[in-house]
């Protein structure tokens, strides 16, 4: 997401906190059909154990499946190295105060759960389309373990990657024969060493609808998240859809129409199942902090870097303004002072956009950038903590939580401080 090539969430357009420049990095409806129940799973909502709907003070981190970062490790594990692995990331998640996991289940057009859209994750097993032994699902029991905690399990998806450039795979023929891009090779599209699902076309745009409406039938889960990934270069070579379904729009407005397309209908078929479930389940998006900059528009930041409004064609204001999201988590991955794109005043334009929408404000936070600082970059020393007392101080009632990248960026020293810093303001609240 976040972070370079991690997370699926290629390389945000980010800025470089050491250069002091900002780089484009490729990133990367209609009603949902319905979609047919997985029998395995069908019973695990009834004997739900869910924590209280959106915490107070959103405590999260992500957990991430690409390249097995985060979780699983390897490729290959037995599900008993599963278990403990899950095991492990939960307990240490509540012995951090945090009361959240976002867990990518959707990493390259695949899947870490039981689907009848996507085909098993390569990252489990090793090899696309093969599952678990013995019917394990392992979704199933990160919800079971997380909600045993106390903890809250959103399912974190990429709509649009079906293989991540390290991959090396450009031709559809080399993916699992259930795979809907090697079903149908017309829906995607090959950019710079990987392939993606076109995303200007409506049966894409239905799949990836679809596939939220799947997860929500089939699991308890409390949220359903995307990243900061949409189309992932301003030379997306989408010619012959514009072409196709363009009638006539001007291409960077048709794309940011494709875009918003998915995120209305993800928020309406969220609404929908809700209502049938009588669910609580919540729908948030983490993206590219800086929307535009007020060089571009009246309404943008004090800020000089990459638009995701433009190389993205991501309109995140509007997702906000017009109510299409639960919560908002931008990742403001720049330090405090940092001359192009300053926490603070992103922080500022952030927080002036959610007052009084009712969409959550949330704030991404980028603590590999402090775990994996050199010894004499003085900039990330303490500051993800000092962010965090920033936050509390300045916005105390529009900041509603934070979210960490990444999970295993919280296992050494600065997960402990993040930690000291949520008992002491705990302590504070009496809890």
């Amino acid at each position: 997401m976040i972070a370079s090539i991690l997370c699926g969430v290629s390389a945000p357009v980010a800025a470089s906190a050491t250069s002091g420049s900002i780089s484009a990095a490729p990133a990367a409806a209609a009603a949902p059909a319905a979609t047919a129940p997985v029998a395995a799973t069908a019973t695990a909502r009834a004997a739900r154990n869910t924590p209280p709907p959106a915490p107070a003070d959103f405590r999260a981190a992500w957990v991430c499946s690409v390249l097995n970062l985060d979780f699983p490790s390897r490729k290959g594990l037995t599900n008993t190295e599963l278990k403990n692995e899950i095991d492990a990331i939960v307990g240490k998640a509540a012995d951090l105060r945090l009361n959240a996991l976002i867990v990518q289940v959707r990493p390259s057009g695949d899947a870490l759960y039981k689907s009848r859209l996507y085909p098993w994750s390569e990252y489990l097993s090793g090899a696309q389309g093969v599952a678990p032994a013995d019917g394990f699902d392992p979704l199933e029991y990160w919800i079971e373990q997380a909600h045993k905690r106390g903890i809250e399990l959103h399912a974190w998806i990429n709509p649009y990657r079906v293989t991540h450039t390290t991959a090396n795979i450009t031709d559809p023929a080399a993916l699992s024969n259930d795979n809907p891009a090697k079903l149908d090779p017309s829906r995607v599209v090959e950019y710079k060493g990987a392939l993606y699902y076109d995303p200007g076309q409506y049966k894409n745009k239905k799949l990836v609808i679809n596939g939220v409406v799947e997860i929500m039938k089939n699991y308890d889960v409390d949220g359903v998240h995307l990243d900061d990934y949409f189309y992932p270069g301003v030379d997306f070579p989408d010619d012959a859809t514009y072409t196709q379904f363009g009638r006539g729009i001007d291409k960077a407005d048709w794309r940011r129409g494709n875009v918003n397309d998915i995120i209305r209908g993800i928020n309406r078929a969220v609404a929908r199942q809700n209502a049938k479930q009588n669910t609580n389940v919540r729908f948030g998006v983490s993206p590219f902090a800086i929307w535009m900059n007020a060089s571009s528009s009246p309404h943008g930041s004090d800020t000089r870097g990459s638009e995701s409004y433009k190389t993205m064609y991501a309109d995140t204001r509007r997702w906000v303004k017009s109510g299409w999201l639960d919560y908002i988590c931008p990742q403001i991955y720049w330090y405090r002072g940092f001359e192009i794109a300053d926490y603070a005043k992103v922080l500022d334009w952030w927080a002036g956009v959610c007052e009084g929408t009712g969409v959550d404000l949330y704030i991404g936070l980028a603590a590999y950038r402090e775990h994996e600082r050199s010894a004499d970059d003085e900039h990330w020393k303490g500051e993800i903590v000092a962010q965090l007392q920033h936050n509390a101080r300045v916005y105390p009632n529009i900041i509603k939580g934070s979210v960490f990248f990444r999970y295993n960026s919280l296992l050494g020293d600065l997960g402990v401080q993040i930690s000291e810093y949520y008992e002491k303001a705990d302590r504070r609240r009496g809890n």
